[in-house]
């Protein structure tokens, strides 16, 4: 069977692009003649149009693709399945200033509750920065305990607060907005409240940052360095992490290397390795104490009333053998004594005795927070006590109560009080506001 080409061939009478057989250029000769002494080149001009389009295609062809595979990766990988620390970056987004933030107008489950944040990234609604005359406008500063870390908005603090001074009318207005954010120190509280929060002219601020001063690790950067020892990062670089980081395609190749990776004794060694050399605590003592000063520096400046609260640090005990205990007498932090035995053992090349000692080290870390976060809740009594700054020991409150385990989410989650937690903090500030009577001028 026979084939007819077909091709391009322009009509100037009727000002368009059609397409011709053979036949037709046979009968229109004459006038396919004319086209071609006047000057028209037909091949000439529609080729860098052809090629227009082809790349078009092909374009749409790839990003066709890339669909595809992001839709399919959902299917493999759904929210369900993500564990804590993939589930904790899903809601958050780089930030060259204060390393991250809560990705604004989120509208999500998180930690098994619905999870929804205004433009700001806070899990608050939205505020206007011009004040009403009559409003009195308090500020929750703190990271994922005053969040609400698995519970509900309608349970938390902030909010609970907000409730019980308005329904005893004791002020015409109470406006409370949860400024908290995951994971944050009183190196980003800081930052925080100066570059973004100012502006909405708070009346109280209550401050409850602890845990993450005296933790190594961050969401992002982990590079050994303390909170402001981080250089400041590329803009451009943070947007294109913030754009991989939303696609469930990248998250599944990433957790592809990252088993390649298991996969081989020395390249998981070194990676953990790595992961255990977390020397520097975020916040160290000295800092710590500054950046409790420099909030009550800037309220004072601002003339804002201002709040300390002492959160619990309900981290477990590990049960120590006599020769750990021993290690300890002598000066020696755990972490420290099993990071050096596990670079002992990888130089050696006994990679999987490497590995478990290097996986010992994160643990003690744990044991080291606990015993830094008493220490540090003893440095905010002593800056409450100095400059006078009331302070609402709900650490105390939580072991008055005789409770103290019933008040977090559980044995899985002791860091984070659960309902019935919130409800007593939100009573302890209460009280405190009435006490020293901070509503008045």
């Amino acid at each position: 069977m026979g084939t007819t080409n077909f091709t391009f061939y322009i009509d100037k009478r009727k000002k368009k692009m059609v397409v011709a057989s053979p036949a037709f250029f046979i009968s229109n000769s004459e006038s396919i003649y004319e086209y071609i002494q006047s000057g028209f080149n037909i091949t000439c001009d529609l080729y860098p149009f052809l090629m227009l389009i082809k790349k078009i295609l092909f374009l749409i062809f790839c990003l066709s693709l890339v669909i595809s595979a992001e839709g399919i990766s959902y299917l493999i990988l759904p929210d369900s399945k993500l564990d804590t620390l993939e589930s904790i970056l899903r809601i958050l987004e780089e930030d060259s200033i204060l390393f991250w933030r809560q990705r604004p107008h989120l509208n999500t489950k998180f930690q098994g509750v619905n999870v929804a944040t205004n433009s700001l990234g806070l899990r608050s609604k939205e505020f206007s920065i011009e004040k009403d005359n009559q409003a009195y406008r308090i500020i929750c500063l703190g990271a994922s305990p005053t969040f609400g870390w698995g519970v509900d908005f309608q349970n938390i603090y902030p909010f609970l607060l907000e409730q019980k001074l308005k329904k005893n009318n004791l002020s015409e207005k109470i406006e409370v907005i949860n400024a908290a954010q995951i994971g944050y120190t009183t190196y980003q509280g800081v930052i925080l409240l100066e570059k973004y929060l100012l502006k909405y002219s708070p009346d109280l601020i209550t401050i409850s940052y602890i845990l993450n001063d005296i933790d190594r690790y961050r969401f992002y950067r982990n590079e050994g360095l303390s909170d402001k020892e981080l250089p400041t990062r590329n803009s451009l670089m943070i947007k294109l992490n913030n754009i991989l980081a939303k696609s469930r395609l990248y998250l599944l190749l990433k957790r592809g290397i990252s088993c390649l990776v298991y996969k081989n004794d020395k390249l998981a060694t070194i990676t953990l390795r790595r992961q255990s050399n977390l020397s520097k605590i975020r916040v160290s003592k000295e800092d710590y104490k500054a950046n409790l000063e420099k909030f009550i520096s800037i309220c004072k400046t601002h003339n804002i009333r201002l709040l300390f609260i002492k959160l619990p640090i309900n981290l477990s005990l590990p049960s120590l053998s006599a020769d750990e205990n021993n290690i300890i007498k002598n000066g020696y932090k755990l972490s420290t004594f099993y990071y050096d035995l596990g670079c002992r053992y990888a130089n050696m090349e006994e990679y999987q005795k490497a590995r478990n000692f290097f996986k010992k080290a994160k643990d003690y870390l744990v044991f080291e927070c606990r015993r830094d976060g008493i220490i540090y809740q003893h440095l905010m009594e002593e800056i409450a006590h100095k400059y006078n700054i009331p302070l609402i020991d709900v650490a105390s409150i939580f072991i008055t109560e005789g409770k103290t385990q019933n008040l977090f989410n559980g044995v899985d989650d002791p860091i984070h009080p659960n309902t019935q937690g919130h409800e007593l903090i939100a009573k302890a500030i209460y009280e405190m506001i009435l006490e020293y009577n901070l509503l008045s001028d």
